[in-house]
């Protein structure tokens, strides 16, 4: 639940949010990684001064080469979603 409405957060505008999104999936019982990485990734991207390196710098060492990649790819990729339109 929390997930989502950090997604929503995102969605209306609010970057730090993105840090919070990648924490919630780095913090799951069976964490997800490469979507834990890529919020990460975004959020350094938009909040240079913010969280999401020190997020990064966490997850580095539980990552294989192939999640690394496939984070790098869907950050470059990623867009803000819109909910509601």
């Amino acid at each position: 639940m929390a997930l989502e409405l950090f997604e929503y957060a995102v969605s209306l505008g609010n970057d730090d949010a993105l840090f919070s999104a990648g924490l919630a999936l780095a913090t799951l019982d069976n964490p997800d990684l490469v979507g834990a990485s890529t919020y990460a990734r975004v959020s350094q991207r938009l909040q240079p001064e913010g969280k999401g390196a020190l997020l990064l710098e966490k997850l580095a060492p539980l990552m294989t080469d192939g999640q690394r990649d496939e984070s790098l790819a869907a950050a470059e990729a990623w867009r803000r979603p819109s909910y509601g339109t």
